[in-house]
């Protein structure tokens, strides 16, 4: 299996700003430290991203490890995986789409 591209739609772009500011706001370098463990799972995704499970139909979610949230993620057949959504867990499930 080969390297897949990240994609990283708007609103997860904005969901990662989001919180990278509400943790730096909160605790200095608390933001960085998110930020790196989102940028962490996504280095993983690129080389396996079957590592994580399907959670709905196609769309697979990646749990990180020191902060309450998920990363929302779909693998196209282009070798592309479009983030959908990083999800804290204190919102509805139903908005992760």
């Amino acid at each position: 299996m080969g390297k897949f591209q990240i994609v990283i739609l708007d609103r997860a772009f904005q969901e990662i700003e989001n919180a990278r500011d509400y943790y730096e706001n909160n605790q200095i370098n608390l933001g960085t430290s998110f930020t790196k463990e989102v940028f962490s799972i996504l280095e993983i995704l690129e080389s396996n991203p079957l590592l994580f499970p399907v959670k709905f139909n196609t769309v697979r979610e990646a749990l990180l490890n020191k902060f309450p949230f998920v990363v929302v993620f779909e693998i196209l057949p282009n070798n592309e995986i479009i983030i959908l959504s990083v999800f804290h867990f204190s919102r509805n499930p139903e908005d992760k789409l």
